[in-house]
C-alpha cells in the first residue's frame, strides 16, 4: 500500500470514530433509539436475557439522560420472560405504554431491577401470563398495567411502589386478594 492509502485509511478510522463517539453518551449509552437485542456487555450491569429471546424481540427509545425505555416488544414469543436491564448500552428504566400488550403466549414476566416505571397498559391482554415479579426499584405503576390478563394469580411485588394508576389488575379475576392489597390512595387493583 501507498503512503497516501495508508493516511486516507486512517483518516476514515479516525472519523467513524468520532461519528460513534457522537452518538455515545458519557456513560457508553447510546443516545438514539432503535429496534434490537443488544448483545454487548453493559457498562452498568450485566445484560439479563434468556438464551432463547430473538433478535429484534425489543423497540426502544433513548433519552437524553441515557436511560432506556421499553416501547414494544414481539408478539410471538412465548414462555417466560426476563426482561433485559439494558438496551443500547442504556439501563432500562421503564416499561413504556402498551410495550407488552398483546403477547398473549407469555407465561410469566421477571421485570429487571433498573426498572422504575411500568406504564400504562404495559402488559395489557397478555392471556396466558400467569405470574409477573415487580423489583423493589419499581416506584410507579400506571394505569390499566395487567388489564385482561385472565390467567394472572401471583403477582410479586414490593412495598417501594408508591404511585398507582387507575384499576392495575381489572380483569384479573384469578388473582388472589391478598395479591390486590398494595396500598394506594386510587381504587388501584379493583374496579365493581
Amino acid at each position: 500500500m501507498g503512503l497516501e492509502m495508508i493516511t486516507a485509511i486512517k483518516t476514515r478510522t479516525v472519523i467513524v470514530a468520532a461519528m460513534v463517539g457522537l452518538l455515545l453518551s458519557t456513560s457508553g449509552c447510546a443516545l438514539f433509539g432503535r429496534k434490537g437485542v443488544d448483545a454487548a456487555v453493559s457498562v452498568h450491569r450485566p445484560l439479563v436475557r434468556p438464551s432463547a429471546l430473538p433478535i429484534d424481540a425489543y423497540t426502544y427509545s433513548t433519552n437524553a439522560t441515557g436511560q432506556a425505555t421499553i416501547t414494544g416488544f414481539n408478539n410471538n414469543y412465548t414462555g417466560a420472560l426476563f426482561i433485559t436491564n439494558t438496551l443500547g448500552w442504556c439501563p432500562v428504566t421503564s416499561i413504556g405504554l402498551g410495550a407488552f400488550s398483546g403477547c398473549h403466549s407469555l407465561t410469566s414476566v421477571t421485570i429487571p431491577d433498573s426498572v422504575t416505571n411500568i406504564g400504562d397498559t404495559a402488559f395489557g391482554y397478555c392471556n396466558r401470563l400467569t405470574n409477573v415479579t415487580i423489583p423493589r426499584s419499581v416506584t410507579r405503576i400506571g394505569n390499566y398495567p395487567f388489564l385482561g390478563c385472565f390467567s394472572l394469580t401471583d403477582v410479586r411485588n414490593p412495598n417501594s411502589v408508591t404511585n398507582i394508576g387507575t384499576s392495575s389488575f381489572q380483569a384479573s379475576p384469578n388473582l388472589p386478594a391478598s395479591k390486590r392489597a398494595l396500598a394506594s390512595p386510587r381504587r388501584a387493583f379493583f374496579s365493581d
